[in-house]
């Protein structure tokens, strides 16, 4: 290989690349995490910041080919295993589009956004998600190790919403995953899914907020 092992990489993504060679923006990559002392521990090879599913199917294959291990990170960026040394991270910080069928009472969220970009959309429809304790959480993070947030204990953790994902496996196969099509899959990934590839996107119920009486209640017990 090429003395930049991702040298090949570039070409083949609509998204932005960033090595090494990118000091500024590699270090403010890097540091982008709120825990700036793991980050600092932390070397990656590079940061691959996708544009969309295809650049993830990408990544993953070029990585796999070249022998390059992968971490994968959202826009929340709280957890430690979001980077790696001598790893290409795959950012989805630019993946946050929320869209909610009110009538079905769901909401589609793709993995890169937080609990602060689902709560602006459902509210829309007077619906509500079970998210992450603050809004600035990765709600795919949060959600993939089971997550408890405010409203738990009126409506249980955030997996118990979730009723599917669209998943990139490590061959960079994208496959969607629900109670029906896969459910030994599907109960795996309820509280463990990030060891079984990259959540893409999920697809979660929300309830309506009901009367004031009911928030009233809920806030009482869960604040």
């Amino acid at each position: 290989m090429a003395d930049n092992p991702l040298a090949g990489l570039k070409a083949s993504i609509r998204g932005e690349l960033i090595t090494r060679d990118d000091r500024d923006a590699f270090a403010a990559a890097r540091f982008r995490g709120w825990n700036r002392d793991l980050n600092a521990r932390t070397n990656p090879l590079g940061f691959v910041v996708v544009s969309g599913v295809r650049d993830i199917v990408t990544t993953v294959k070029y990585c796999r080919s070249n022998h390059i291990p992968i971490a994968v990170r959202g826009k929340g960026t709280h957890s430690p295993y979001g980077m790696a040394n001598d790893a290409v991270v795959i950012d989805l910080m630019k993946m946050t589009a929320v869209r909610v069928d009110p009538e079905k009472k769901l909401a589609f969220v793709q993995a890169g956004a937080d609990g602060g970009d689902v709560d602006h959309e459902v509210a829309l429809h007077n619906l509500i998600c079970i998210c992450g304790t603050v809004s600035h959480t990765g709600f795919a993070g949060v959600a993939l190790g089971g997550g408890l947030g405010h409203l738990s204990r009126w409506l249980g953790a955030i997996v118990d919403s979730i009723v599917g994902y669209e998943m990139v496996t490590a061959a960079g196969k994208v496959v969607r995953v629900d109670e029906a099509k896969d459910p030994e899959l599907f109960w795996g990934m309820r509280g463990n899914g990030g060891s079984f590839g990259i959540v893409t996107s999920g697809l979660n119920r929300s309830i309506g907020t009901g009367t004031s009486r009911q928030l009233q209640l809920a806030a009482r017990v869960n604040f």
